[in-house]
Parts: C-alpha cells; sequence; structure tokens
C-alpha cells in the first residue's frame, strides 16, 4: 500500500492537467476569443480589495489632515 501512493500521486499530477483542459468554460475559452475577457475579470476582481483598502486609508488620512489643521480639541474646563 505504501508503494502505491507515490505513484498515485504522480499519476494525478500527470493526469491532472489534461482533466482540467475538460472543463466547458476553458475549452470553450481557448477555442474562442473570451480569454482576453477571462483576463481582464480576474485582474478586477483580484484589484479590488486592494482599491478599497486605498480609499478606506485615503479617506482616513484626509480626515486627520483636517483635525490637524483646526488644532487642539478644547479641554474641558471641570478638569474631568
Amino acid at each position: 500500500m505504501k508503494r502505491c501512493v507515490p505513484f498515485l500521486a504522480l499519476l494525478g499530477l500527470l493526469l491532472g492537467p489534461a482533466l482540467a483542459a475538460a472543463c466547458p468554460n476553458c475549452q470553450e475559452s481557448l477555442s474562442g476569443g473570451t480569454s482576453k475577457g477571462f483576463f481582464w475579470s480576474i485582474l478586477f476582481l483580484g484589484m479590488a480589495p486592494f482599491g478599497v483598502t486605498a480609499a478606506v486609508t485615503g479617506l482616513v488620512i484626509k480626515s486627520r489632515r483636517s483635525a490637524s489643521k483646526k488644532g487642539p480639541a478644547p479641554r474641558d474646563p471641570s478638569g474631568v
């Protein structure tokens, strides 16, 4: 049984790409012109989290800078 595991793993690695190419979407994109569409959609969805993070960071920096231009907040005269 222990000798079969490496053989089966090697067999899976060798046959994996051939089985994955049988996917209908992958096969259609290779024969048609939709591969650029897949490329741009993956690129856009991959970059979306970075864009949201940059926008939130920009808003935080902008609000901090505008708060520092106004000066420090007034202190409470009661001392609490």
